[in-house]
């Protein structure tokens, strides 16, 4: 069992593929409103989109963050896919996210109810959960397919409790415009997949 460091964890939790500077300056930005925190980035085996990384990308992965000279503290979990389970294992912590993430967390299709529908119950009896370990999160602003959005957005098409909307606080002045999957695609790591606006 892990055991929460003095006022919890800043938990950035992603597949790293790779860890870029983004990742960095989120973190950054996020440890200034959160300074109590013990800052970690969480290498998650198991998502709940993605399925199960192989050894060999672990492997990798790994030798990225061991390589990088910000030397950040990486945690690897197995079964922590869900964010109410990282809450529960991990509390009085803070999760970083950006808004893609941020705007799942509250779809319900991904809190499966009776015969794997999905469920605005399950979801609402997750965030309780959540918020009864003291967790919260912290969003920062992304740029898709050519539009901004930032937390404010979130819920002017998607209708959740006050309750629900008080876990989540804004990363002022950030946005994140380039994912993982487009630095791989154009294999360039610089420092323009962000913005500290």
């Amino acid at each position: 069992a892990t055991t929460a460091a003095p006022g919890g964890y800043l938990l950035l939790s992603g597949s790293f593929n790779p860890l870029h500077n983004g990742h960095k300056a989120l973190m950054k930005s996020a440890q200034k409103l959160r300074p109590s925190l013990t800052p970690v980035y969480e290498l998650s085996l198991m998502n709940a989109d993605k399925g199960i990384i192989s050894e060999e990308d672990l492997r990798h992965r790994i030798d990225i963050f061991n390589a990088d000279v910000y030397n950040p503290t990486l945690l690897c979990t197995r079964e922590l896919p869900l964010y109410v389970d990282k809450a529960k294992m991990l509390p009085g912590s803070t999760f970083v996210v950006g808004y893609d993430t941020a705007e799942r967390l509250i779809m319900p299709k991904y809190y499966k109810g009776l015969h794997g529908h999905e469920s605005v119950q399950g979801m609402e009896t997750a965030f309780k959960a959540i918020k009864s370990y003291n967790c919260h999160f912290l969003v920062a602003g992304r740029t898709t397919n050519g539009d901004y959005h930032e937390m404010e957005d979130l819920f002017k098409e998607i209708e959740v409790s006050e309750s629900m909307k008080a876990l989540f606080s804004p990363i002022p002045n950030f946005r994140v415009d380039q994912a993982s999957t487009e630095l791989r695609e154009s294999q360039t790591f610089s420092n323009h997949e962000f913005v500290p606006m």
